[in-house]
């Protein structure tokens, strides 16, 4: 498979000619700016135009009640609402983000536990219960995504949660001419299958909804997707 692999379609290049260079990366144009004709237009704890409604505390509570997390990285943090969530409920969260623009944003009760970090940089010396990964490896070439999974394998030592939007939904979003769907940051518009193939080559198995690494009967814990959905079921901007 090739490194970049997005869709092709009447609508997408209709609506990448009209914004031009709108935005090229995660600052003010790509979370807040109200005159953006894509990007979250205003990334805040209850939703936006791109998500719609989202609700970290109950994001939070479904990562609490998961055995044996106690400890969760959340990358792609953005203003660390999830962390700051999960901290509100006890558990042990930090967070990283590319982002300054992001991280100086977020309230100053949780902006100690975040980082400006690339996914790409971590260190597998690092380790917690839970890897949370939602919307952030659409924007990494194929070779990056694959040495993320491996770097995950390496960090988790219950399992991973995975969003992310899949070739199936996107195409749906197209075929809507839904604005929201463009991203001209995104680099993978690949299929849930391919997906799958990709979280289970880096040592992680699916339950169900579940990804869990794979190291043996001893630790038999699983970690469920974003939102008790399926995987990459969640919307990115």
């Amino acid at each position: 498979m090739d490194d970049i692999n997005v869709i092709d379609h009447p609508f997408k290049r209709k609506v990448i000619l009209e914004i031009g260079g709108e935005y090229t990366g995660f600052g003010y144009e790509y979370f807040d700016s109200p005159e953006a004709v894509t990007g979250f237009r205003g990334y805040r704890s209850d939703g936006n135009a791109a998500e719609g409604q989202r609700d970290f505390a109950v994001e939070a509570r479904r990562i609490s009640l998961i055995p044996g997390v106690r400890t969760v990285f959340d990358l792609g943090c953005a203003k660390g609402f999830l962390v700051e969530a999960l901290r509100t409920l006890g558990v042990e969260a930090y967070g990283i983000d590319v982002s300054d623009y992001a991280i100086e944003l977020a309230d100053p009760s949780v902006r100690p536990y975040l980082r400006r970090m690339s996914v790409q940089d971590l260190e597998s010396d690092e380790q917690y219960d839970l890897v949370h990964v939602n919307g952030v490896l659409v924007y990494l070439a194929m070779r990056e995504i694959k040495r993320a999974l491996r770097r995950f394998h390496d960090i988790a030592r219950v399992g991973v949660m995975v969003g992310g939007p899949t070739r199936e939904q996107i195409l749906k979003w197209y075929e809507k001419e839904d604005v929201s769907a463009i991203d001209p940051l995104r680099k993978q518009e690949i299929s849930q299958a391919e997906w799958d193939r990709l979280i289970a080559e880096a040592g992680f198995e699916k339950d169900m909804a579940y990804y869990r690494k794979r190291v043996g009967a001893h630790s038999p814990a699983a970690v469920s997707i974003s939102n008790g959905q399926q995987p990459f079921e969640l919307r990115g901007g």
